[in-house]
Order: C-alpha cells, then structure tokens, then sequence
C-alpha cells in the first residue's frame, strides 16, 4: 500500500527504493492517485512499472516526477515478459523518455554504462 512504503521512505531518506507494480498493492489501479501522492513527496523513489495495466499512468507520471524516476520491471515470472514490455513501448513518450524508462534509468542505478 502507498501508505505502507511512505512510512519505509520516510524511515529511510537517503536510501533509492524501488517500488514495485506501480507503487499499488492492487493493480486494479484503485491505489494510482495514492502512489503519484507517494512519488510526489518522496524524490527518493524509483517508480518500476510491473503491473501498471494502463499506459496513460505511465504518460501522465512522466512531468511529474520526470523518467529518471522510473524504471521497467517485468515481475517475471509473475507477469507475462512480452505484455509488461508493451506498456512503455506503446505510451506516447517521445524516445529519449522510453530509452530512460526501459533501461537508462536502471543503468544509471546500478551504475552500469550505457
């Protein structure tokens, strides 16, 4: 629950964490105003992007917490791989923002060049 990970950033400010599924616990996307809440307050987190069943989500978080703030995630073998990958592939991002999403970010995290 956003809630839940607000009280683990707030305990930890200096960590990067990553959450996952879009930062809900139901995917139902009952929970994305929470975790955009979530992501506003905390620049210290990492939006991955399982799960997210709407591209739009994905679109509209980009301004807010920019795409060096978000990173692709398959929850595999959870989720299906090819689905997961289609979500910021068919986002209407420019393609700089979707080279970020879906691998520049988490190059950057883990301190990988690429």
């Amino acid at each position: 629950m956003p809630s839940q990970i607000a009280d683990l950033a707030q305990a930890h400010p200096q960590a990067c964490l990553i959450i996952t599924s879009g930062g809900q616990i139901n995917i139902s996307g009952i929970m994305l105003s929470e975790a955009t809440q979530l992501l506003r307050e905390h620049p210290h987190l990492i939006l991955e992007t399982s799960g997210i069943y709407r591209e739009d989500f994905i679109e509209d978080l980009v301004p807010i917490i920019g795409a060096e703030r978000m990173v692709f995630g398959s929850n595999s073998p959870e989720y299906h791989q090819g689905l997961e990958v289609l979500r910021p592939r068919l986002a209407h991002l420019e393609a700089a923002v979707r080279a970020q999403i879906l691998g520049q970010t988490a190059a950057q995290i883990l301190g990988c060049s690429v």
